[in-house]
């Protein structure tokens, strides 16, 4: 089965995300969809006066709050999909997930909110481009402005 990686932060588009897979669904297009947080490692000072396990706590804290939104959206559609937490370098640990989960291309979410969030998305998609080994697939999120002329967002709705 084919799989795909999504990497998941706090700003993640859920809803980009989540209608993208349930339109591949219904397309009949069986997918493992994987989500993927990860914390960049706790270095220097801050790392000296916790203990090594407080630092774990922290960082599987944090990624867990960053994959709830999502995770709220793509179990309220019925979508299944499997979590994943990993502490390094974002970039690297993307691409080497992909590699060994064996994702056929990874899916990123952009809203366009701002010039400034939008460019540094590109930022990362870049850095992602050069650790991995499959697509890194880029979405649009429709302007909020349009988001009620577009209507709710239905998971439901399949016609």
């Amino acid at each position: 089965m084919a799989s795909v990686l999504i990497p998941v932060d706090a700003s993640t588009s859920a809803e980009t995300l989540v209608r993208t897979m349930a339109a591949r669904r219904r397309e009949g297009m069986p997918e493992a969809i994987h989500l993927l947080n990860v914390q960049a490692p706790l270095t220097g000072y801050s790392t000296q006066f916790v203990s090594r396990r407080s630092v774990s706590d922290f960082q599987r804290e944090r990624g867990e709050a960053a994959l709830a939104a999502t995770r709220k959206r793509f179990d309220a559609a019925g979508i299944s999909y499997t979590a994943h937490l990993c502490v390094g370098d974002v970039a690297s640990t993307i691409g080497e997930a992909a590699r060994v989960l064996r994702a056929r291309e990874i899916l990123m979410a952009l809203d366009q909110e701002g010039w400034l969030d939008g460019l540094m998305t590109w930022l990362w998609v870049n850095r992602i481009r050069r650790y991995a080994s499959v697509p890194v697939v880029v979405m649009v999120a429709p302007p909020s402005e349009l988001v009620p002329a577009l209507g709710r967002f239905d998971p439901t709705y399949s016609g």
